[in-house]
């Protein structure tokens, strides 16, 4: 266990959105972004909050080393959506969709159509 914690926090990513601390995964959080590039900035913090949360206990298999890559586009309502996570290591590919999801994330839908990828190294 204290190996998984390790690992936690010496998680290197590169990745982007807003602090949420305290956010249920139903509620509806807006993201305020004055252009793409603040809502990108806004999009690393959150997705570097939500990555540095504790691996789910559901995953047998801890071996979450290596790099992933996350798409995410934002709808025509302004909810942001995980369209995609690629990765060589399948558990770590699990694990990053289930964290991205687990967040219920809006913006102006003056972003429409806005992708955005972020590329998740884990050490």
């Amino acid at each position: 266990m204290k190996k998984l914690i390790n690992l936690n926090w010496i998680a290197m990513l590169i990745i982007a959105l807003i602090p949420l601390a305290g956010v249920k995964a139903n509620e509806r959080v807006m993201v305020n972004a004055g252009t793409v590039e603040s809502l990108n900035k806004q999009l690393y913090v959150e997705l570097k909050d939500v990555m540095s949360l504790p691996v789910n206990l559901v995953y047998q298999d801890k071996d979450i080393i290596g790099n992933a890559f996350a798409l995410i586009k934002v709808n025509k309502e302004g909810k942001l959506e995980l369209v995609g996570v690629s990765s060589d290591n399948e558990v770590l590919k699990k694990v990053v969709t289930e964290k991205i999801n687990s967040r219920n994330m809006w913006t102006d839908r003056k972003y429409a159509n806005a992708i955005f990828r972020f590329k998740i190294e884990m050490i």
